[in-house]
């Protein structure tokens, strides 16, 4: 077990964004799929959805709707199912803790411990059993989406159902099957783009553009093709698709194989396809894109020989961080919180906004930040105040993003008893299953 000194971050470690010494348009993040957008017609037929549920009345129901009924239906459907999960995962949760603690004080007073191996299987039989609920409301708005995209071309329908379909395809141990969801994904995508829908587009040229990285690179799943992509993202773009431009414009601006086939298949010189990129970040960065605003807030402070951009001053730096983090992006929050912790690139050191930041891009998913928040309320560094309930909260929400530093921090809490009661083996737990004892 490592000491506390070591475990627990500290702020003057903080690492900063990738490129944000070095310019790389490679590090710099690309959007992910999204949900959303309208339309009629699609490529199977109506009764599809209709071998997926057994009631009558549902037929009957959707018979006499509109698209946009149909899809209310389902939103309100899947957000019963939500709330059902939380309960369900709550109580197994409270259960298999209990279950844990029992185990424990069985072995603490030599009893066997398939006692309470016992118990945890009887918690997980009750587990099973309780899936029940959140699946029947799912299966009803599956029914409904279905009813809206594919008897009335509802286009958000249609990219919800997409969305749906990667989800298996990425789930999915068997290629084959794999392959069918994500055809199926492909099918919905692009018909909800030829309704219109800038979204079903974006997510269309999405798979297209990259390799399915999760199975043998030999049996890809969805065969690559970025002539086709770019061209599904250009429809996107035309119909004021932020995070189309955005994509695209890395991708012109960036020096993989990628980017240097668009320069021979579609641009006379590298100067036109780094303008040409440069071109549609700032008409995201227009539109608000934080991304954007972002790249081009470290594009300007480092500077771009071939697009003659030199490096900015501070005041414009500022001006320019502040309207990406203003924006919500996470990037962009962790690094102006940064920057007011330390002082420094044009900002006046100051530890409440540097949490405020911190705290920010927390919440919006980035997992420094959150270890950083975690750190200052921690020690209740520069005065902010003194919170280690908070902290651990943060650590944790930090490790389930994925960040080691925060699992790191929650063993230290427990194995001190900070901010949560102590309990070495509870420590002894999380750094046997997470860290695996490293």
């Amino acid at each position: 077990m490592k000491s506390a000194a070591t475990v627990l971050r500290r702020l003057g470690g903080l690492r900063r964004v990738p490129g944000r010494q070095c310019f790389c348009t490679s590090n710099l993040r690309a959007p992910p799929p999204r949900v959303e957008l309208h339309t009629n017609k699609t490529m199977w037929a109506v009764q599809e959805y209709r071998t997926f549920s057994t009631s009558a009345s549902y037929y009957q129901d959707a018979a006499g709707m509109t698209g946009e009924e149909c899809y209310k239906r389902a939103l309100e459907a899947l957000e019963q199912a939500k709330n059902a999960l939380e309960e369900e995962e709550a109580k197994r949760s409270k259960e298999q803790f209990e279950a844990w603690q029992k185990a424990q004080d069985a072995e603490a007073n030599g009893r066997p411990t398939k006692d309470g191996v016992a118990v945890i299987k009887t918690i997980a039989k009750q587990a099973r059993q309780q899936d029940a609920g959140h699946q029947d409301w799912e299966e009803q708005a599956e029914f409904w989406m279905k009813a809206a995209a594919l008897d009335h071309g509802h286009a958000i329908a249609l990219v919800r159902l997409g969305n749906t379909a990667l989800e298996k395809a990425n789930a999915s141990k068997e290629i084959e099957e794999a392959r069918q969801y994500a055809e199926k994904a492909m099918e919905y995508y692009q018909t909800a783009g030829e309704k219109g829908s800038a979204e079903g587009w974006f997510n269309f040229g999405h798979l297209l553009w990259f390799e399915d990285a999760s199975h043998d690179a030999t049996t890809s799943i969805v065969k690559k093709d970025n002539k086709e992509s770019l061209d599904a993202f250009y429809k996107a773009i035309y119909l004021g698709d932020r995070d189309a431009m955005f994509f695209v414009g890395v991708q012109l601006l960036s020096d993989d194989e990628a980017g240097l086939s668009l320069a021979a298949e579609t641009y006379g010189s590298l100067a036109e396809r780094y303008q040409a990129g440069l071109d549609l970040i700032e008409q995201a960065a227009s539109l608000e894109h934080g991304g954007a605003l972002y790249y081009l807030c470290l594009l300007h402070l480092n500077g771009h020989d071939e697009l003659q951009v030199y490096p900015c001053a501070p005041e414009e730096f500022v001006s320019r961080l502040d309207a990406a983090a203003n924006a919500g992006d996470s990037d962009a929050l962790f690094l102006r919180g940064h920057c007011f912790y330390h002082g420094d690139d044009g900002f006046t050191q100051n530890f409440e906004s540097a949490l405020e930041n911190f705290l920010a891009a927390a919440e919006a998913g980035h997992s420094d930040a959150a270890v950083s928040a975690g750190a200052m309320l921690h020690q209740g560094i520069g005065g902010v105040t003194w919170d280690q309930r908070r902290a651990f909260e943060l650590y944790q929400l930090a490790g389930e993003l994925g960040n080691i530093e925060g699992w790191r921090n929650v063993v230290a809490c427990y194995a001190l008893g900070e901010g949560v009661p102590q309990s070495d083996e509870m420590a002894k737990h999380i750094a046997k299953t997470v860290l695996k004892d490293e």
